[in-house]
C-alpha cells in the first residue's frame, strides 16, 4: 500500500459488541490513506472472528494475534506501533468510535502547523443510556494558550491540564514517536498516561483542534476503566513512571507544580471509583504510607493547589484511616447510636480477628458494621445487599460472595423469614452453614 498517511492502532480485548461500530467508523474516513492495525490480545470470545472478515473485505485491516499477557493494552499497542508505516498515528479503543472526519480533519491541521501533536475533543457516550455529554477534562480549554502552535514552555504550570492524558485524542507524528521513543506501560489502566505526557514535553509543536472528533464510551462494564478496582496500585505506578521519565528528561523541576497537581487529581478520582472495600483500603492506606511521598504530593502547602479540595483530601487522608472515612461517610446520621443501642453485634459468635461478610445494608447492617469497625473485633472484607446499585458503594452485590474467601457470613437481617432464605442462599452458592453467623439460631 502506498502513501499511507495515517496508521490507525486498534488494541483489541474481548471487544466484540462494540468492534464492528469501532471499525466502520475507522474505515468509513473521509481520509482513505489510512492503515489499520488491529491487535487482539489473545480474545477469548469472537473479536478475532470479526477482526478477520475485516481483514478479509479491506486490504487496509491488518490483524496482529498475540497471547494475552495480563498486562492492559500497553503492550498490545506497543506491537501495533512497532509495524505502523504511516507518517501519522493514531491510537483509538476498540469500543470508542469515531467522527469520520477526525482523521482529515486532524491531518489537515497538522500539516498547516507542521506539528508534532494534534489534541482535539470528544464527547462522552454514555453506554447504557445514549446519552452524549460534553466533558471539559478531555480538551480543557481554559489553560490552553491563546495561540496556534504552543510547547509546554508556555504553559509550564498547566501542561498536564490541558488535556485527559490519553492516546485517543491525539494524532502524532510517526518520526516523533520513534524519535523520542515514546511507549506505552504495562499497566492495566493508564497505560498511555507515560505516553501522552512524555509527548506532551517532548513536542516542539503542539496544536489544537477545538472539535469534538471522537465518542469516548463510559459505564461499559468490561472496559479497563470500569474494572481497575481489580488493581488498586495501577495509577501510583502510571504516575511514578511519567515522574521518572521527566527526571529523565531534566524537566521535572520546570514542570514540577503541574505533575503534583495532576497526580493528586488523578488519585483523588481513583480512590473514588474504587468498586470494593478491599480496594480503596489498600489504596488509601499505600497513599498515607508511601505513595504522597514518592510522587511528591506530600509536604506541600494548601496555596500549592490548584483547587483547596485537593489539599484538604491529603489531609484528610494522612490523619485519617479508612474505616473512619466509611465510618463518617455513610454511618453518621441522627439514628446510629440508637440503632447501635437496639441491634448489637453478636461479636459472642464471630471468632475474634476473623474475616467476615456482612450480609444486609439495612438499619441492622449499618448497624453491625458501625461495631465492626469500633470494635475491632473482626475485619470486614465484603458488605454485600441485593440493593446495591441503589444504595452505592461500599455495598457490593451478593453474587461477589462466591469469589471471596473469608471465615464467616453474618446475616444482618431483622426478619427471621428473610435471614432464613438468605441462609439458604448462602448455602446454596456453596457457603458452609457452620460459616453462616445469625443473632438468634435460624
Amino acid at each position: 500500500m502506498e502513501n499511507i498517511l495515517v496508521s490507525v492502532v486498534v488494541a483489541v480485548y474481548n471487544a466484540e459488541p462494540y468492534l464492528c461500530k469501532c471499525l466502520d467508523t475507522v474505515l468509513g474516513q473521509t481520509l482513505r490513506e489510512i492503515e489499520v492495525i488491529c491487535v487482539d490480545d489473545g480474545s477469548t470470545d469472537e473479536s478475532l472472528r470479526i477482526l478477520r472478515e475485516y481483514e478479509q473485505k479491506d486490504q487496509r485491516v491488518r490483524v496482529i494475534s498475540q497471547k494475552h499477557a495480563d498486562a492492559g493494552a500497553g503492550p498490545a499497542r506497543n506491537a501495533g506501533l512497532e509495524v505502523a508505516r504511516g507518517k501519522y498515528l493514531s491510537f483509538l479503543d476498540a469500543d470508542d468510535f469515531f467522527d469520520t472526519t477526525m482523521l482529515e480533519k486532524t491531518v489537515r491541521k497538522a500539516e498547516q502547523c507542521q506539528a508534532d501533536i494534534v489534541l482535539f475533543d470528544a464527547y462522552s457516550y454514555d453506554h447504557k443510556t445514549g446519552a452524549l455529554t460534553e466533558p471539559a477534562f478531555i480538551l480543557n480549554k481554559a489553560f490552553i494558550p491563546n495561540q496556534d502552535v504552543f510547547t509546554w514552555k508556555d504553559v509550564p504550570d498547566n501542561i498536564f491540564r490541558i488535556c485527559i492524558g490519553a492516546a485517543w485524542n491525539m494524532l502524532c507524528g510517526r518520526d516523533f514517536v520513534f524519535d523520542n521513543r515514546l511507549r506505552f506501560q504495562a499497566v492495566h489502566h493508564a497505560d498511555d498516561m507515560v505516553f501522552a505526557f512524555s509527548a506532551l514535553i517532548k513536542a516542539r509543536r503542539i496544536t489544537v483542534l477545538n472539535e469534538k472528533l471522537l465518542y469516548y464510551r463510559q459505564n461499559n462494564a468490561s472496559s479497563q476503566s470500569q474494572t481497575k478496582s481489580h488493581w488498586p496500585d495501577t495509577a501510583y505506578l502510571a504516575l511514578r513512571e511519567v515522574k521518572a521519565r521527566l527526571s529523565e528528561y531534566g524537566m521535572y523541576d520546570e514542570v514540577r507544580r503541574s505533575f503534583v497537581n495532576r497526580g493528586a487529581d488523578y488519585l483523588c478520582w481513583y480512590l473514588d471509583t474504587m468498586a470494593s472495600w478491599e480496594s480503596f483500603r489498600f489504596l488509601w492506606l499505600k497513599l498515607k504510607d508511601s505513595y504522597f511521598s514518592e510522587l511528591d504530593i506530600s509536604g506541600h502547602a494548601s496555596d500549592y493547589f490548584y483547587e483547596s479540595g485537593l489539599y484538604e483530601w491529603r489531609e484528610r487522608i494522612m490523619r485519617q484511616e479508612p474505616e473512619e472515612w466509611i465510618f463518617a461517610e455513610y454511618l453518621k446520621s441522627k439514628s446510629t447510636n440508637a440503632n447501635i443501642l437496639h441491634h448489637p453485634l453478636p461479636a459472642e459468635r464471630i471468632p475474634k480477628g476473623s474475616r467476615i461478610a456482612l450480609y444486609g445494608a439495612g438499619t441492622v447492617g449499618k448497624a453491625y458494621f458501625a461495631q465492626c469497625l469500633c470494635m475491632e473485633h473482626c475485619k470486614i472484607v465484603l458488605w454485600a445487599d441485593r440493593r446495591a446499585e441503589s444504595l452505592g458503594y461500599p455495598v457490593e452485590r451478593p453474587e461477589r460472595l462466591r469469589e471471596l474467601q473469608c471465615d464467616a457470613v453474618l446475616i444482618a437481617i431483622a426478619d427471621q423469614k428473610t435471614a432464613r432464605q438468605i441462609r439458604d442462599y448462602l448455602i446454596d452458592i456453596g457457603i458452609d452453614l457452620k460459616k453462616i453467623i445469625y443473632g438468634a439460631e435460624l
